[in-house]
């Protein structure tokens, strides 16, 4: 009899052991490893309104001190921050805090940043005006870029690569700033449906060979259902070879995708370092991803797109997309999406960087590769998130998938020379108790 307690006491003991080499798991945090990509950065604002916008990768010689570093915001909270990667993990800086700091009279409500041709930062402040990033006494300090001139709720910046910034306003006009002047490169305001406030005209990138070509594309909703439509404009040269005016019947549609409801539009666009014009588009809008649109590879919605728009009609799909062969949608690069609403590339590293806008708790900053699926609405942020609506029925966050089980299994167990040894001895134990009378 005593031989057998001490069999169960050194059973009890190796059990434990393993329990420790293994690790003790939060299971909803284990699952979202196993499953999605995790964001590279979150911040919570427990239950209280935000919206992050992301920002960029900034490499200009104004301001050293932010060398390398992600700068991005929050439009509700007028804060900017910068993010620095370090073998420790992100290490994030409040570089402004427009509702505290007293020099600011009013929000900083950062709608949009941008570089310009030499890589010199910028945000766009929704009240109207856009501030150049810049250092005074090795202070930083923002300056009004275009002191003078006030834009219409300015949601985007963009550089044309003949050495101007252009701005979106929201209600349908992109202006182009010329010695002073406020230049209107295209009006469509007719055309656009700026309802909501998350309606409008929401993207603007220039063709790499914008100065040659004239092309520009924009993103904007329509009153045809609120529908996101993104169309072509070019602009012919005049006689001193500027591109200053669009040509309005020059319009030709690539696509249109509809909303279901008039929020989470996305609606960013870029050109990434491989000639191909990404897109950005929310989950169709309303809540907890309420049209089952973000996990679901058949539908545009809640999902970063890849487009060859130098070749096919009316437009191409690049050979190397995720689901290029089958599996989804073509156009898609990665997924799981609730409003991506500013992206960009780090022009050092080719990795895109991607704000996406939270629910209740979590804003994220994400790197995007490729087929990623980047959890929502199972997960906000690193959490998991049960929605109410249909598609996540079942879903509940206390429990775990068999994707997650073989994962946990493999990386935890299989992999690890202690766990397998632990648990070897264990079982031999049991076995010699199993055999004692």
């Amino acid at each position: 009899m005593e031989g057998r307690s001490w069999l169960q006491a050194w059973l009890a003991l190796l059990l434990v052991l393993f329990l420790l080499s293994v690790g003790w798991r939060n299971l909803p945090e284990e699952q979202s490893q196993a499953q999605y990509s995790r964001p590279i950065y979150e911040y919570a604002h427990n239950g209280e309104a935000a919206s992050v916008t992301g920002g960029h990768v900034y490499h200009g010689a104004a301001v050293p001190s932010l060398a390398g570093k992600y700068i991005f915001g929050d439009y509700t909270y007028g804060r900017i921050w910068a993010l620095e990667r370090t073998d420790g993990g992100p290490q994030v800086e409040l570089l402004i805090d427009s509702l505290e700091d007293p020099a600011w009279e009013a929000r900083l409500s950062a709608s949009a940043f941008g570089i310009d041709d030499a890589g010199e930062l910028y945000v766009a402040d929704r009240g109207g005006s856009i501030w150049r990033f810049t250092e005074a006494n090795g202070t930083l300090a923002l300056v009004d870029t275009f002191p003078g001139l006030e834009f219409v709720n300015p949601v985007g910046l963009a550089a044309t690569g003949d050495g101007r910034l252009c701005i979106v306003e929201q209600p349908g006009r992109v202006i182009c700033p010329h010695d002073g002047n406020a230049t209107v490169l295209l009006d469509i305001r007719e055309t656009v449906n700026d309802g909501d406030w998350e309606q409008g005209l929401l993207g603007l990138a220039f063709h790499p060979g914008f100065a040659e070509n004239g092309r520009f594309f924009v993103t904007y909703t329509t009153y045809e259902d609120g529908a996101l439509r993104l169309a072509e404009f070019s602009a012919s040269a005049n006689t001193t070879r500027a591109r200053n005016h669009a040509n309005l019947s020059s319009q030709r549609v690539l696509l249109e995708v509809a909303q279901p409801y008039p929020n989470h539009n996305g609606g960013h666009l870029e050109f990434g370092p491989d000639g191909h014009l990404w897109l950005g588009l929310g989950d169709g809008g309303k809540y907890s991803d309420a049209f089952d649109n973000a996990q679901n590879l058949e539908t545009l919605l809640g999902s970063l797109l890849r487009l060859d728009i130098d070749d096919g009609n009316p437009y191409g799909i690049p050979d190397d997309n995720p689901f290029a062969d089958g599996g989804g949608r073509p156009e898609i690069w990665a997924y799981g999406f609730r409003n991506p609403w500013k992206f960009s590339f780090d022009p050092a590293t080719s990795e895109l960087w991607l704000g996406d806008v939270g629910q209740d708790e979590w804003e994220e900053i994400n790197i995007v590769e490729r087929g990623g699926n980047y959890g929502w609405a199972y997960y906000e942020g690193m959490h998991c998130y049960e929605s109410p609506f249909e598609f996540y029925d079942g879903w509940d966050c206390s429990g775990l998938d068999l994707q997650a089980e073989r994962a946990w299994l493999w990386e935890r167990v299989l992999l690890n020379p202690l766990a397998l040894l632990l648990l070897g001895g264990s079982l031999f134990i049991a076995r010699r108790l199993g055999q004692q009378p």
